[in-house]
């Protein structure tokens, strides 16, 4: 999914826990091998997302259920995605 530019966010968020937030947003940069979709920098993150800015040192697995969402989502959007999806399967 990700080589076609699908972003993902499961319904559990699942964040990696033992990563700070930071952590992983550098994992949803990780280059695809394939160019296209859309680019969100950091500073888009924050601005979509203000309270990751001051969670970026914190531990996935202490942050509450919707500040794991917004970490999820925010994961997936940084790795330059066409599409998104939302959910399960």
């Amino acid at each position: 999914m990700a080589r076609l530019g699908i972003g993902f966010v499961p319904q559990g968020r699942r964040p990696f826990a033992n990563l700070t937030v930071a952590e992983n947003l550098f994992l949803g940069r990780l280059k695809r091998s394939r160019s296209g979709g859309m680019h969100w920098s950091r500073a888009r993150i924050f601005e979509t997302f203000p309270q990751l800015r001051e969670l970026m040192d914190t531990k996935a697995d202490v942050l509450s259920g919707g500040e794991q969402q917004m970490v999820a989502i925010a994961r997936a959007l940084t790795g330059q995605v066409s599409f998104l999806l939302l959910g399960s399967f």
